[in-house]
């Protein structure tokens, strides 16, 4: 690649990071502009993001964006100037515009720029125009007549000599006069509403993807279309769609055409749950399954006269720089950075710069001086100063990983979004505390069991607007997405008004499942019963009609969350809604832990210092055993003791009479435990090294910490001993 084309991709990126940031705030504005219509600055806002993002479109020669954003820019011109009224209707078209401008930017360094709009994208800005069009404010024969006043008013204010006015009044009437009498004697026709083709209107055609012809399992999936029947599926017609669908989407995903997998993936996963249902297919649930393929398959008809792509050639819409950008060893990774974090960090480098001239300084007097009592002292002091610059430095590099929850929020309203529409729900997406600040490597690794648990929301909690406005809801539903950070951990929520989890229909799942007899399923709270769509054997219990739970792989987000060292919490009623909740702890985030460090059996061990409550040096006679375990007494109050050697199964030397021991008494959400070690050493600050890479699976560590003499110790996880501890007793 030409050091002109890598630049130009960078400009390109930058373009599209850029404009990602502008259109995330687009929809929060335009609700804000459609709950108050005097809120100017709003729908302002908004149309000065799409008017830049048409002039940079135009800048790189992107020849779709611009279009796209042009027309659009045209609508909110038109709503900005009062000549719109923003309806609740084309408040959501405007709204799926975004979205889909919004698709169009992230892909920008993926396709040619001279690519047209997609017919998709055309029949997108139609049913934006038709609802401006139903939304123009009329202006009938009397407003017109008082507007002419007012501008004949104006003239002969400002006139030194008003002549004529008798006239042109009698002007104005008479042309009034003849436009009401036209309005009254003619009316204006409604333009068709373009709709999605149908299956039939695609039988015969010929489907390209990525420059590979895919008509073969396009036609067997249209087949299930046109012999379908209402009542009970043909299973070997559903098992022929869903396996073409997959192969087809494997085939997409290998042509780069991520939304055509996606669209292909969603629809068989439909038809798999309409199967696992009691209900008979029926042509409401198949429209389901049809419109999620719909645009995607009117999208990749090829045209009579296009000549077929060879294989060996980079795919229509994609250049051989785009390929190479996003390549796994070109493509760029970037992390946007404030200017006054990089200020800060500046100082700190400065900073460390000016302690290593004065241990310079301080060495060649050493090696001249012999008296090195004071300047032992000296060099005590710097080495202080030295360790807080460190330490400063250290913490500002961390805060420049760090990356804003709105970044990791960002995508989720589209996709939302996008999934109610293909379900003719209705819903808004509401974001709170997008200033939160978290650790960029925890925000990639949250991206996937976000996006699921965003997708059960909307799937399987929000009801349709029907259903929710016979049960006397708002037929919008509503999810939010919040974020909080207290001192030791990273929250983020999850919350519907949706169908909720019904525990008496978890119950009766776990008993035809055979994962509980009756009486066990009996015996379970309401929040138990709701805590089994956490297990692997509900992952084939959804429903698309029913208020059956949430289950299709939440425990593999479970997994996913505790592998990233964090809880998972959920609470639900049936019928007000359901909220999750996850927590994983701010030392996931940071490298630097300062804490207490024990000596046990010959090893080295660090406790949190945010998870010990008290230190104290007890008598051996003070410990009890009942049953299992030792029990101690601390300021009148008694705690669950165990040795380390019990914790880490590590060699035990055992305890003899009239000995002090020392021990620490640790607490997590999951209780309280005082655990027993050979000694303590102080106050240690360490820098953390995860294990999960190394020995995955590891219970009880939270990392290692190398130590001077190169000497390493082991970092305690106290949320997992105490919880583990708990359990055994």
């Amino acid at each position: 690649m030409t050091q002109t084309g890598q630049e130009s991709i960078d400009l390109l990126v930058d373009f599209a990071a850029e404009a990602g940031d502008a259109l995330s705030t687009l929809p929060d504005e335009l609700h804000s502009f459609y709950e108050d219509s005097s809120n100017a600055e709003a729908i302002n806002a908004v149309f000065r993001a799409v008017h830049s993002i048409k002039g940079n479109a135009g800048f790189f020669g992107l020849v779709a964006i611009k279009t796209f954003s042009h027309q659009l820019e045209n609508t909110l011109d038109e709503v900005r100037k009062r000549k719109i009224d923003l309806t609740d209707d084309l408040l959501r078209e405007v709204i799926a515009a975004v979205d889909r401008l919004d698709e169009m930017i992230a892909g920008v360094t993926e396709c040619e720029p001279t690519t047209p709009l997609s017919d998709e994208d055309r029949q997108q800005l139609e049913r934006v125009a038709q609802l401006s069009s139903l939304a123009q404010k009329s202006v009938g024969p009397e407003e017109q007549l008082l507007q002419a006043v007012i501008e004949l008013a104006a003239q002969i204010g400002s006139a030194s000599e008003p002549e004529g006015v008798a006239g042109q009044l009698t002007e104005i009437v008479e042309k009034y006069n003849t436009v009401a009498k036209s309005d009254s004697a003619t009316g204006e026709a409604q333009q068709p509403r373009t709709g999605p083709p149908q299956p039939a209107d695609l039988q015969g055609r010929k489907f390209v993807c990525g420059g590979q012809d895919i008509t073969g399992p396009i036609t067997e999936m249209l087949g299930f279309f046109s012999q379908y029947e209402p009542g009970p599926a043909s299973e070997a017609l559903a098992q022929t769609f869903v396996e073409s669908a997959e192969r087809t989407a494997a085939t997409s995903e290998e042509a780069g055409d991520l939304h055509f997998a996606e669209a292909l993936r969603g629809a068989a996963h439909d038809l798999k749950a309409i199967l696992d249902s009691p209900l008979d297919l029926d042509d409401t649930l198949l429209s389901v399954v049809w419109d999620q393929l719909a645009g995607q398959l009117a999208r990749l008809v090829a045209s009579s006269d296009q000549p077929p792509v060879s294989s060996e050639e980079p795919s229509r819409g994609q250049s051989r720089d785009a390929k190479t950008a996003n390549s796994a060893s070109g493509k760029p990774r970037l992390i946007r950075v404030r200017e006054e974090r990089l200020e800060e960090f500046l100082e700190c480098v400065s900073s460390l710069f000016i302690t290593c001239e004065m241990f310079k300084d301080l060495q060649h007097r050493m090696a001249v001086n012999h008296q090195s009592s004071p300047l032992l002292d000296e060099m005590r002091q710097v080495t202080r100063v030295f360790s807080e610059q460190s330490t400063s430095l250290q913490k500002s590099l961390v805060s420049l990983r760090q990356l804003t929850a709105a970044g990791l929020f960002s995508r989720f309203p589209r996709l939302a979004r996008s999934i109610a529409s293909q379900l003719s729900k209705q819903l808004d997406v509401q974001i709170l505390g997008g200033e939160v600040e978290i650790d960029k490597s925890l925000v990639e690794q949250l991206d996937a069991p976000l996006t699921h648990m965003i997708r059960n929301s909307v799937d399987h909690g929000i009801e349709l607007p029907e259903t929710r406005r016979e049960q006397g809801k708002p037929e919008t539903g509503q999810i939010l997405l919040k974020a909080e950070k207290t001192r030791t951990h990273v929250v983020i929520t999850i919350a519907d008004d949706g169908a909720g989890i019904d525990p008496q229909r978890m119950r009766q799942k776990a008993v035809e499942k055979g994962m509980l007899s009756e009486a066990d399923a009996a015996a379970l709270s309401d929040q138990q019963a709701q805590e089994l769509v956490l297990h692997p054997g509900f992952s084939t219990a959804e429903k698309l009609s029913d208020v059956s739970g949430r289950g299709v792989g939440m425990d593999v987000v479970h997994n996913s969350v505790r592998e990233l060292n964090g809880e998972l919490s959920l609470s639900s009623e049936a019928g007000i809604g359901t909220t999750i909740r996850l927590e994983f702890p701010l030392r996931e985030a940071v490298l630097v832990v300062d804490g207490l460090m024990l000596e046990h059996a010959g090893q080295r061990f660090i406790v949190p210092f945010e998870n010990i409550r008290e230190i104290a040096e007890v008598e051996a006679k003070h410990l009890q055993r009942i049953q299992d375990g030792l029990v101690i007494n601390i300021r009148g109050e008694t705690y669950h003791a165990v040795s380390l050697s019990d914790v880490l199964d590590l060699p035990s030397g055992g305890i003899a009479d009239g000995a002090k021991i020392p021990a620490v008494l640790v607490e997590s959400k999951f209780g309280t435990l005082c655990l027993l070690a050979d000694r303590l050493h102080g106050h240690r600050q360490v820098v953390v090294n995860g294990l999960h890479a190394i020995l995955p699976g590891i219970d009880n560590l939270a990392g290692v910490a190398p130590l001077g003499g190169g000497h390493l110790a082991l970092v305690l996880s106290v949320p997992d001993i105490v919880r583990d501890q708990g359990r055994s007793h």
